[in-house]
């Protein structure tokens, strides 16, 4: 049964997310599909920059998915200053972390939709527990993953995926979408 942890005032975990079955299946589907460089989609506080993040990804588009993960999580996730969680957004990547890889310092990106939904929380599922290091460290917290479990933060949040000692860490990232019911609310992250 899934259960919240709050690790501070804005990041929390959702343990038993995915089942141990269907991590496997998933991490097989990104190996079968393939990796590629991951792209620098993420902000430095200068500028985004090429060598911030070392490991490989996996981009998948897949409402299915969004729509479960949805119906699964949307109890935990908090609404926040007047916008209301409506959804996990249908873009994901799989990322696999390989002994020695590691993502830099860095504050994840804001997604913005053409209907002016946008997204506030990163949320990194983690399909594997086989590995040495990969914690993801916060200024306040850090988090060791946990098979299955689902980490929520809010985009501008600074973070790094700490060095992958041994084997390969493997995780699946999305975003959750907010919408503005009143239209009133500048929703715009903060770059610091």
């Amino acid at each position: 049964m899934p259960e919240k942890t709050s690790l501070s005032e804005a990041i929390f975990t959702v343990s038993e997310v995915v089942s141990a079955r269907k991590c496997r299946k998933l991490v097989y589907v990104a190996e079968r599909d393939g990796f590629q460089p991951a792209p620098p989609d993420v902000i430095t506080e200068e500028q985004t920059f090429h060598d911030v993040r070392t490991c490989s990804h996996h981009p998948k588009r897949h409402p299915r998915w969004a729509m479960s993960l949805w119906r699964r999580l949307h109890s935990f996730i908090p609404d926040y200053q007047g916008l209301r969680a409506v959804n996990i957004d249908d873009r994901f990547s799989f990322e696999r972390f390989e002994s020695g890889q590691s993502c830099r310092w860095h504050k994840d990106p804001q997604r913005v939709l053409r209907s002016g939904e946008r997204s506030w929380l990163s949320m990194v599922v983690f399909l594997n527990h086989n590995f040495e290091g990969g914690a993801v460290q916060f200024l306040e917290t850090s988090v060791r993953p946990q098979l299955g479990m689902a980490l929520f933060y809010p985009h501008h949040l600074p973070h790094e995926d700490k060095l992958v000692l041994g084997g390969s860490k493997f995780v699946l990232r999305s975003r959750v979408i907010y919408e503005d019911p009143a239209g009133t609310t500048d929703v715009t992250l903060p770059l610091e």
